[in-house]
């Protein structure tokens, strides 16, 4: 699971960083490989956990999606799902982390933007590599009492 996460995942971060958005090939083909992955090796971490987080996390996204001024994309909303099943799935309880961390360092990235005068607040961001990032913190830190 961490392979798949790991290179479509990065794959879609290109991909939203040149064009600003995520296909849906790609966001569905990662959620249908994690729920595989996971049905196969059940026994590597909690299917309900993965289910419980898709589905928290997705469905927060859906609401900023609507929200006038387009602040998130639908692409975003199905690349959480599968993040959020990971998550889930891996360490229940971590996709909350992803999803602060994400939005602490996507609104860092908008705060440089306005005061360097490189963009305003209307510029798009690509929100992909944040929750990527995320991800990856949050893995790092779930993990870190057992590495230390």
């Amino acid at each position: 699971m961490h392979g798949c996460i790991g290179v479509v995942g990065l794959w879609l971060c290109v991909i939203d960083l040149r064009e600003h958005r995520l296909p849906n090939r790609l966001t569905g083909s990662l959620c249908g490989a994690l729920v595989t992955l996971a049905l196969i090796n059940p026994g590597v971490g909690s299917l309900t956990g993965g289910v419980v987080a898709s589905v928290f996390t997705a469905g927060f996204f859906p609401l900023l999606a609507l929200v006038p001024g387009r602040g998130l994309g639908w692409g975003d909303v199905k690349f959480q799902a599968g993040l959020g099943f990971y998550l889930g799935f891996v360490h229940p309880g971590w996709e909350i982390v992803q999803v602060m961390t994400a939005f602490f360092l996507g609104s860092l990235q908008g705060l440089g933007m306005v005061f360097s005068r490189r963009g305003s607040v209307r510029d798009p961001i690509a929100f992909g590599p944040w929750m990527m990032a995320g991800v990856c913190l949050s893995i790092i830190w779930a993990q870190s009492p057992e590495i230390i």
